[in-house]
């Protein structure tokens, strides 16, 4: 009988190691709260909210960083095509200088982050662009990441 019980586990477990390992769904800029629900599954808060002209934006940070991630290409505030990864600062008219100076010297330097100055704010975005339309949790949270890591380095220019 034990033999018996040994080989039913034996084989059970055989056949779990086996078995076809569910697949997640990839995600895409055309489902926001896919997104949002896979940032929340990797630990992440992640909140939607609209933009003013209606498209999706996902509010969520990583290392420190608020970043926001704008959805867009979209018709009518839906089927985005790609999102945009941003983190931005307000300066005030005092710091104006100092905001502007950190932009150009990032803009110098190799980063994947481009940077962007406007009166009375500074932004570092990223594109995340794939060609099928389609990337995986894990391609996600490693793109936050990274891009919070830039957004760390951005800030110790100012």
């Amino acid at each position: 009988m034990r033999f018996d019980r040994y080989l039913a586990v034996l084989a059970a477990t055989t056949a779990l190691a086996f078995a076809p390992q569910a697949k997640a769904t990839p995600l895409t800029p055309r489902d926001p709260a896919g997104i949002v629900s896979a940032l929340q599954n990797a630990g992440f808060q992640a909140k939607l909210s609209k933009s003013d002209d209606g498209s999706p934006n996902i509010i969520t940070g990583a290392g420190g960083a608020k970043i926001l991630i704008s959805f867009s290409g979209c018709k009518a505030g839906i089927n985005c095509d790609y999102l945009e990864l941003i983190s931005y600062w307000t300066c005030t008219p005092e710091e104006q200088s100092k905001c502007d100076a950190a932009a150009d010297s990032w803009s110098k330097e190799e980063h994947v982050a481009t940077p962007l100055k406007a009166s009375g704010s500074v932004a570092i975005y990223y594109y995340l662009v794939v060609e099928d339309g389609n990337f995986s949790d894990d391609m996600l949270v490693s793109t936050l990441k990274y891009f919070s890591n830039e957004a760390t380095q951005f800030t110790s220019k100012f």
